[in-house]
């Protein structure tokens, strides 16, 4: 015979030895790891980049499925693909390089401006 749990008892027992979910202030991740941040954004550059290059400057369609597809505002194949490369190609590598400045900004500075520490040995 199979034993039916009541739903708070389930509950009970899941959160019964877990910790609380911790938060990271601003500031609170060490130097180091903001570092690994930023090369992890900047090595995401090259590809996204090539892509776009590659798309935008291309003599021959890469999709040839849209060589049958009704074109918008008057732009022939080529056009379209060359505008949707540019558009990964330049605000595609802005965001990246935005976000590496926003977490360059956050890193600590260099000690001469931190209050010190209350009871401090």
């Amino acid at each position: 015979m199979r034993r039916s749990w009541p739903l708070p008892t389930l509950i009970t027992i899941t959160t019964k030895n877990t910790r609380p979910p911790t938060t990271i202030t601003p500031g609170a991740l060490n130097t180091s790891a903001n570092a690994a941040f930023i090369m992890l954004v900047i090595a995401m550059l090259p590809p996204t980049m090539l892509t776009g290059v590659t798309i935008a400057f291309a003599t021959q369609p890469i999709y040839t499925y849209y060589e049958s597809v009704p074109r918008l505002w008057g732009m022939t194949l080529m056009q379209d693909q060359m505008l949707g490369g540019i558009i990964m190609w330049i605000p595609g590598s802005m965001m990246y390089i935005l976000s590496a400045l926003i977490i360059f900004s956050r890193l600590p500075s260099s000690g001469k401006h931190q209050k010190p520490l209350k009871n401090s040995v």
